[in-house]
């Protein structure tokens, strides 16, 4: 009735007074005053009728672990099941949303020797989920929020045939699924009672050995490790429910001048207004599968000399990922990071970053990346202790390196190609550039942290800078047409962002029960584009 009493005011405001709802009929949306003006006047609460005032979720994990002095094992076992907010309407329970999944984990230590060890771990994902015919959520929702509560009711039940009989089909019993007539996005009832539904299959599968060598027999602290990793991944649609229900309306006007039968149908088939056999048929293949190989050694150092610390590291590795029917992708990169750290009071480390990637040519495949950071810890000295005892702690730590991308919408940025489209028509790629290369960025990065009273009153401060050049971007909307193509993206754009970040805390513990903590933070930080490779004379709302 409010939402009548609405529309009456909508259509006074745009003069529109012949298309008025009269009052009885409002009243009849508020108070029907027979059974069957239910159905004709219905007042639809679509939200209460259809959702629950909750979802179930049950959690279940099961874990054992164990061993021997060599052997040590761990297993686990989960159970996760999450159910709709909407109620069943359909006499099959997949035809709701629902999410099942299970999974796994076992893992093997071996201590071959007293400076051997081996690990094998395997684990992984498997993921049941079914949604009805809409196969959203937001759909559902779409349909709750556009359907008015007056437009049309949002079933028949089965007294309705009996009230008024369908002369076309007088044997016809039961309740109907009801037409959604001028709704944008259907009846939500209906689509919760056809039954048709979709089920998808989530596997996935991780598999590590993990092996480290001690050799402390050529110098202590040195070691060697190696990890070789397979993971795949599928989706697929492992079930499809279809079934044609036909939807019924029954015309008022037919209905009071008797003439003619009422019931108005939207037959999907020959079967009119019976529902068609229930078909439940196996799904096919996604384009969702993928095969990741990857390995990795690694020569690592780790040594102490009194009140000096010496760590360094050495590591290759190499990836192959298989997606799909694409050509499988490869990146491989070298890794060297050295350390120093005296008293806990200087702070020293360098890293270097040789890595490799498939999207340039061989003349830039190999982008170096490296990076240094040194810190000093005042409140370490004899002379910071002394003077300020309540000062408990006093770091300065500032960075400086290269970080380098790969990432574009095309491949193979150095490689053109022709391809043929389904008539048969040949077409020539973007063109190559040979001249690509990594993006760069430049990253520094000055850092403060400081404590008092024991370090339960902290403040930390960042300033931060980042320039990135040689970024990869497109040109198609820059690339005069009378070229005829154009070209894969080009290391053209140049962005800049600083910034500073600011984090105080204050923590205190009572009692072995209670501890008061205290915390905020404050952040500000500015982005600027410097060059986008903008059309020229573009006009600022424009630009990239």
């Amino acid at each position: 009735a409010k939402t009548a009493e609405q529309l009456n005011v909508a259509l006074k405001n745009t003069q529109s007074f012949g298309s008025l709802i009269p009052q009885w009929q409002i009243d009849e949306y508020a108070r029907p005053s027979s059974k069957i003006n239910t159905i004709r006047y219905p007042d639809t609460d679509w939200f209460d009728l259809t959702m629950r005032t909750c979802a179930q979720t049950i959690t279940a994990n099961y874990n054992v672990s164990g061993g021997s002095q060599r052997v040590k094992y761990f297993l686990s076992l989960g159970y996760n099941h999450e159910g709709s907010i909407f109620k069943d309407f359909s006499e099959w329970t997949a035809a709701n949303f629902r999410y099942d999944r299970i999974n796994y984990r076992s893992n093997l230590d071996f201590d071959v020797t007293r400076s051997t060890k081996l690990s094998v771990k395997v684990g992984g994902v498997l993921g049941i989920k079914d949604t009805p015919t809409d196969k959203t959520v937001s759909g559902m929702f779409n349909m709750m929020y556009s359907a008015s509560p007056m437009m049309y009711p949002a079933y028949y039940p089965a007294w309705v045939l009996e009230e008024i009989p369908d002369t076309d089909y007088p044997d016809a019993s039961g309740g109907r699924l009801s037409s959604p007539r001028t709704a944008y996005f259907g009846n939500i009832r209906t689509s919760l009672s056809t039954g048709e539904f979709e089920q998808t299959t989530d596997n996935k599968l991780y598999t590590d050995i993990n092996f480290e060598q001690k050799l402390d027999f050529i110098t202590k602290g040195l070691s060697v490790k190696a990890n070789v990793s397979l993971s795949t991944y599928y989706s697929r649609i492992s079930q499809t429910a279809t079934n044609s229900n036909p939807t019924f309306y029954i015309d008022w006007n037919r209905y009071d001048a008797g003439d003619g039968n009422p019931w108005i149908y939207s037959a999907a088939s020959e079967h009119v207004y019976e529902n068609t056999p229930y078909a439940v048929t196996r799904g096919a293949m996604q384009n969702n599968y993928y095969v990741t190989f990857y390995w990795e050694g690694a020569l690592n150092y780790n040594r102490t000399f009194g009140d000096h610390t010496v760590t360094a590291l050495a590591l290759f590795n190499q990836r192959e990922n298989a997606k799909v029917v694409d050509f499988p992708y490869h990146s491989q990169g070298l890794v060297a990071r050295a350390t120093y750290d005296y008293k806990h009071k200087y702070l020293f480390e360098c890293n270097i970053g040789y890595t490799g990637s498939e999207q340039f040519s061989p003349k830039n495949r190999y982008g170096f990346f490296p990076s240094v950071a040194v810190g000093w810890v005042p409140s370490q000295e004899r002379f910071w202790k002394q003077a300020m005892p309540w000062w408990s702690k006093m770091k300065i730590r500032y960075s400086d390196g290269l970080v380098g991308s790969d990432s574009a919408a095309e491949r193979w940025l150095y490689y053109t190609s022709y391809v043929s489209d389904s008539s048969g028509n040949i077409t020539e790629d973007k063109s190559a550039n040979l001249e690509a290369q990594w993006e760069e960025a430049r990253k520094r990065d000055l850092g403060i942290e400081m404590g008092w009273l024991d370090n339960r009153l902290t403040l930390n401060l960042d300033l931060f800078d980042e320039k990135r050049d040689k970024m990869l971007i497109s040109v198609d909307n820059t690339t005069p047409m009378w070229i005829g193509n154009t070209s894969k993206e080009l290391n053209k754009g140049k962005i800049k962002k600083h910034g500073i970040e600011l984090e105080l805390s204050y923590r205190k513990q009572l009692n072995k029960d209670w501890t008061v903590f205290l915390g905020g933070n404050f952040s500000f930080n500015e982005n600027r584009i410097l060059y986008a490779d903008d059309a020229l004379y573009a006009l600022a709302h424009q630009r990239k």
